[in-house]
């Protein structure tokens, strides 16, 4: 949320005549020419080191401005009913959902976020590798979503843009809209909820020399929203951090160096626009019975998994043909008894109807993260070929009993260590073995602090049974590699697909050691 809490609680009269005319000025505007700038200058708090149980967090200000001349940044809201907790989130102008909004429960938050506005990352500071862009993060923020308000100049505050203390809230539109107007900055402090990069392992030890890193903070960072030509070459912002560790604890300064990483971003267009970020939970998979539909959770979600064995709950729901109405089940609240797992077979009950997954995150950390967040829907459920008939294997039965036939459906399983040194990791890769009930394509991302994919292979199993990969390092993430340290944690997924789209996704967590 927002900076300066209290503030926002004291100062929300805008008089409604003034909101109007001011929001019937922003439709007609161009889009909004959004920029990160320096949070230093602003008085709302510096970078600083903070211990969470055995983790270090990067706590650091940010501040979003809206640059005068253009249009408003303007982000409204909307969902049929209740049963689903995300609205689709639209930006002025834009006629197709830019993103998604929930409600958080944290406290002091209990208001409609907007995800996935602001990214944060931490980079070498080192001029040999500024060229190849992100592809040497070492680590990313754990920062979930935005209320999007005015934090400074004579416009005042008005909470009620973020449909305060309202979860029920089917819409954020009108006067209700979350905006930041021209002119005008949205201003985080260092402790907001959620905003900070976990640097455990990244720490130089007691007495070595200090690192040097640079913090980029990137807005609008994979170009979702709509902005004025040639604009986002002003959409990061970035600073020289000196870490070190002595016998009082690890700390962190800024420095005056010149930095690196916003320049070459201003000065490289192609590099102006990262993927996009999935943000809520996703469901891969036909949507017919029979098959096996998976999901996975939001981009920020497995951002702040890593490290943590269990980190998810699963919860299947049934909805209309539209995706909303979910509560056609016998609890009347859309959860489908027992689908508590990331995978899901629709049986004859779902046809007619979509499906959701609903995902809440179950680790220690922020609060912000244990909103429960849904998927978007899948298309209607509808009746699945009849499977293909599999040959029985010589059952091994006593005399005079039975053995039922039956038809296996896409089951899947992971081996992999536990523990692995940094050394063996650099020099060997990383071996996991895979195992599927019938032929498939396997996929396995190794996943590092913040997410950052470490590693990654694909191959094929031709027919039931296993096989070992193993996931080997690029060059340039060697090169991250080589900057961890003991305490890290590592998350390695698998993804599995068969020929007729059944899919299955599983995690392992594996801890990094200096040995």
């Amino acid at each position: 949320m927002p900076s300066r809490f209290a503030s926002r609680m004291l100062v929300v009269g805008i008089a409604a005549a003034v909101v109007c005319l001011a929001l019937a000025a922003s439709a007609l505007a161009d889009f909004p020419d959004v920029s990160q700038v320096n949070p230093l200058a602003d008085g709302v708090g510096g970078v600083a080191l903070a211990q969470f149980g055995s983790s270090w967090h990067l706590q650091f200000p940010s501040d979003i401005y809206v640059t005068p001349g253009g249009g408003a940044l303007q982000i409204s809201g909307s969902r049929q009913d209740t049963s689903v907790y995300t609205m689709d989130a639209f930006e002025g102008g834009v006629g197709s959902p830019v993103g998604a909004l929930e409600y958080s429960v944290a406290y002091g938050h209990n208001h409609w976020h907007y995800l996935a506005l602001d990214r944060y990352d931490l980079l070498p500071h080192d001029p040999s590798v500024a060229g190849d862009g992100l592809g040497d993060t070492l680590g990313r923020d754990q920062k979930s979503g935005f209320c999007l308000e005015n934090s400074t100049g004579g416009n005042g505050f008005n909470l009620s843009q973020c449909q305060f203390k309202n979860p029920s809230a089917l819409s954020l539109a009108g006067t209700n809209s979350e905006e930041i107007k021209p002119g005008e900055h949205d201003l985080y402090e260092p402790d907001v909820d959620g905003q900070y990069i976990d640097v455990t392992g990244l720490l130089p030890a007691n007495g070595a020399p200090p690192v040097f890193r640079e913090l980029v903070e990137w807005v609008n960072a994979d170009c979702r929203l709509a902005e004025p030509a040639n604009s986002t070459g002003n959409n990061t912002w970035s600073t020289v951090l000196k870490l070190w560790t002595d016998d009082s604890g690890p700390h962190v300064a800024t420095t005056d160096d010149p930095t690196y990483w916003s320049q070459w971003f201003a000065n490289h267009p192609a590099q102006q626009c990262l993927p996009k970020d999935t943000v809520r939970p996703q469901i891969s998979g036909a949507a017919q019975t029979g098959s096996v539909v998976s999901g996975a959770p939001g981009s920020w979600l497995i951002r702040m998994a890593t490290g943590f064995s269990s980190p998810f709950l699963y919860q299947w729901r049934r909805c209309n043909a539209s995706g909303w109405d979910c509560d056609d089940t016998a609890a009347g609240d859309g959860n489908i008894p027992g689908a508590t797992s990331a995978n899901y077979v629709p049986t004859s009950a779902d046809i007619g109807h979509t499906l959701r997954v609903r995902v809440t995150g179950q680790f220690p950390g922020t609060t912000e993260q244990q909103t429960p967040e849904d998927s978007p829907a899948t298309s209607v459920v509808v009746v699945g070929p009849p499977p293909s008939p599999v040959p029985a294997p010589a059952p091994s039965v006593t005399p005079g009993s039975s053995h039922p036939a039956t038809i296996p459906g896409l089951t899947a399983a992971l081996l992999a260590t536990r523990h692995l040194s940094v050394h063996t990791l650099l020099r060997h890769g990383l071996h996991a073995r895979a195992h599927c009930s019938q032929s498939c394509r396997v996929q396995l991302n190794l996943l590092g602090p913040g997410a950052i994919t470490v590693a990654k292979g694909t191959g094929l199993l031709h027919g039931a049974g296993s096989r070992t990969f193993t996931v080997r390092l690029s060059r340039r993430m060697k090169r991250v590699v080589s900057h961890y340290h003991g305490g890290v944690t590592l998350m390695l997924w698998l993804h599995v697909r068969t020929r007729d789209n059944q899919q299955q996704t599983l995690s392992h967590v594996i801890h990094l050691s200096n040995g």
